[in-house]
């Protein structure tokens, strides 16, 4: 009777680099950093589309004296902003 010996592999994981207080902090750095940067480029897209369909709005409709209409009359040189005496 020939026995074979019986080998056992013992599967060790690679050495991994040590993360460091710091390497932590630049990555919580860099997320923070990309999520103002997002949150920025959202906040623009939506202003910069409000602002294009409020002048297609005023271009379309001629100013109506509607009294449900709300005006907020900061125009300076409309004769209720001069300042009284």
């Amino acid at each position: 009777m020939n026995l074979q010996p019986i080998i056992v592999y013992e599967a060790a994981p690679e050495p991994t680099t040590q993360t460091t207080i710091s390497d932590l902090l630049l990555g919580v750095v860099w997320i923070v950093l990309a999520l103002v940067v997002v949150a920025v480029a959202i906040g623009v897209a939506c202003a910069g589309i409000l602002i294009v369909l409020r002048r297609i709005r005023t271009d379309q409709d001629p100013p109506s004296g509607d009294p449900d209409a709300t005006r907020l009359g900061l125009d300076a040189s409309s004769p209720g902003a001069q300042p009284k005496r």
